[in-house]
């Protein structure tokens, strides 16, 4: 026993050694060994292996996060606004605007045009039409991801419609009729949003928003700043493509640096992670997720997540579901909230039942239950089996315990 536990020792050493060579088929054919071989003291150290293994560039698992953050400044842009200032700055170079922003009703009211200018759109993806006919105003922006496709959309006849949808460009379109509602359209997914502040026009003709709308349709994480009375955002400075799905399901364990996937292909996988995706709350000693481990798990890219990890936010570049199914482009989850954000202004939901706590920081790492388990469905945004035209999510699994 002791030589089949040197044996694993050494084998672990080896497939650490092989890694750094890159020497695949060698590295796996050792952990096989060790897994075949070890007695079950020895099982342990050949785990480690499997481990290791795992964490090889050629293997599905993550030897570490490398998703975007703010001091990335070659990846990542940071802007600011002030309530009141007729400027705004973008990476600490200042720009002039013709308005201030300003705060009604308890919201923060944004100018469309510079807070596109900010997140690095060009003046020709701005545009700005009134109907006097109809009385409404439009207005519509664009931001491309530096990758885009395009689907035909499949025939629906309540809407009686049938388009090409371009893939991979938020296509954030404003219309409101005498300011009673706001219609925003995002690459051909239409959506109704009922804000609690009208979108408003003042001199000399911008459009004002509340900052989180224009804001998060556009892929930007946004922080308010009670005692400076300002906002900061955080985006990418290429839009990175929308996430493709190509994970069904998910299964994490407490605690445990891996989790078990399956793949829409049918594969299953165990996959190694650098933290845990789940882990005790601390709170009632439930479960929460590693936002960011979680998320990896079900496919997303490490460039499709968007983390400040010092004001306590995370974006996630989602999916462009299949029309007529409307998934989320973008999702938001902000330290000390309870739900998450998508980039149609809506938010989580829960049932009365569900018992959920705010999302926190520790360790670094920001960690969120309900709200992210359940962004799953919005990020994938399936259609339903049973009515084509509905959002209903199926063939995605939920998380488990062990």
């Amino acid at each position: 026993m002791k030589k089949r536990i040197v044996a694993a020792a050494l084998s672990l050493m080896l497939v650490s050694g092989l890694a750094g060579c890159g020497v695949k088929e060698q590295a796996q054919q050792v952990a096989q060994d060790v897994t075949g071989k070890a007695g079950s003291i020895a099982g342990v150290v050949a785990e480690q292996a499997q481990i290791a293994l795992h964490k090889l560039p050629f293997g599905i698992g993550r030897a570490e996060a490398k998703v975007l953050t703010p001091d990335q400044t070659d990846k990542v842009r940071v802007a600011k606004f002030w309530i009141g200032k007729k400027y705004y700055e973008v990476d600490g170079q200042r720009y002039e605007m013709d308005v201030a922003p300003y705060v009604k009703n308890n919201r923060t009211m944004m100018p469309v045009r510079y807070v596109a200018y900010a997140l690095g759109i060009p003046e020709e993806d701005i545009k700005y039409a009134r109907n006097d006919k109809e009385d409404d105003e439009m207005v519509e922006t664009k931001r491309y991801a530096k990758e885009t496709y395009t689907l035909k959309t499949k025939y629906d006849p309540r809407y009686d419609t049938s388009a090409d949808v371009t893939h991979g460009l938020d296509y954030f379109k404003i219309l409101f009729d005498n300011k009673k509602y706001l219609f925003m359209e995002m690459a051909g997914y239409p959506s109704v949003v009922n804000l609690d502040v009208p979108p408003e026009i003042i001199p000399p003709g911008r459009t004002m928003l509340p900052f989180r709308a224009v804001v998060q349709a556009l892929g930007g994480l946004c922080f308010w700043d009670e005692k400076e009375q300002s906002v900061t955002i955080v985006t990418w400075r290429e839009t990175p493509p929308p996430t493709k799905q190509t994970v069904k399901k998910v299964t994490v364990y407490k605690g445990k640096n891996y989790a078990d996937v399956v793949y829409v292909d049918g594969q299953q996988k165990r996959v190694y992670t650098e933290k845990p995706a789940m882990i005790h709350d601390p709170r009632d000693g439930g479960w929460t997720l590693d936002v960011i481990e979680w998320f990896k798990l079900w496919g997303v890219p490490d460039e499709n997540i968007l983390f400040d990890p010092q004001r306590g936010g995370i974006a996630v570049r989602a999916a462009s579901g299949e029309y007529p199914c409307k998934a989320s482009g973008y999702i938001y989850f902000y330290q000390g909230e309870i739900k998450a954000w998508n980039n149609f202004y809506e938010r989580s939901v829960f049932s009365k039942q569900a018992k959920v706590f705010e999302m926190f920081m520790r360790d670094g790492r920001l960690y969120s239950g309900g709200a992210a388990k359940s962004a799953v469905m919005w990020m994938f945004g399936r259609v339903s089996k049973t009515d084509p035209y509905s959002t209903e999510m199926f063939g995605l699994e939920m998380p488990t315990s062990d």
